[in-house]
């Protein structure tokens, strides 16, 4: 796959939606207006399409927002419109996971502290429950090394920018295990 084209083909399709939706958002009340049918009714219909359109524009940002830097020895990551920056330190990986692919791919990294993120979570039933591959992964870390304390982050949004982000990792964090999955979704983004 080439990276950098399918990028772009995502940014264009979220720049079209994002000015149909705009383009309907003002239409609506001009049409309104040159209609002369301005009754209590039609006015209450278009404030509840007028916030379903803007609901929908931010649902879509969030679901296309996703950045990150390297800056020596950390990742400063941005997951979405209104979650804040989230620090990954390179030396302090465990374990990278990649489930689902293309578009949907969701990137699991396991870690043994939480360095000031506090959308790392303790992994507990529940991510044994709904990560099954990286559960197992995290119960062969957890015999050999019994005291350490480990959290888990999942990256869900950004769609194809997230096999750059797993490139990054994949270069940068030299000490962490990478699953069979993740390492074929390197292969695939590598290959164009």
């Amino acid at each position: 796959m080439n990276l950098n084209k399918v990028i772009r083909k995502q940014n264009a399709a979220s720049n079209r939606f994002t000015f149909s939706m705009c383009l309907i958002f003002f239409s609506l009340p001009v049409a309104l207006i040159i209609s002369n049918q301005a009754n209590i009714l039609f006015i209450l219909y278009l404030v509840v399409i007028e916030l379903l359109i803007t609901l929908a524009i931010l649902a879509r940002m969030n679901n296309d927002l996703f950045s990150f830097k390297y800056d020596g020895y950390r990742i400063k990551v941005k997951d979405g419109l209104f979650k804040s920056t989230s620090n990954i330190i390179c030396d302090k990986v465990n374990l990278v996971h990649a489930e689902k692919a293309d578009k949907d791919i969701r990137i699991i990294i396991i870690t043994k502290s939480r360095f000031r993120n506090k959308y790392l979570k303790s992994i507990d039933a529940n991510f044994m429950k709904r990560y099954p591959y990286a559960g197992y992964h995290y119960a062969r870390m957890k015999k050999i090394y019994p005291e350490n304390n480990y959290c888990y982050l999942v990256f869900r949004n950004g769609g194809y920018k997230k096999y750059l982000f797993l490139n990054e990792l994949f270069k940068q964090c030299v000490h962490a295990d990478f699953t069979d999955e993740a390492i074929e979704q390197i292969k695939k983004s590598r290959e164009t």
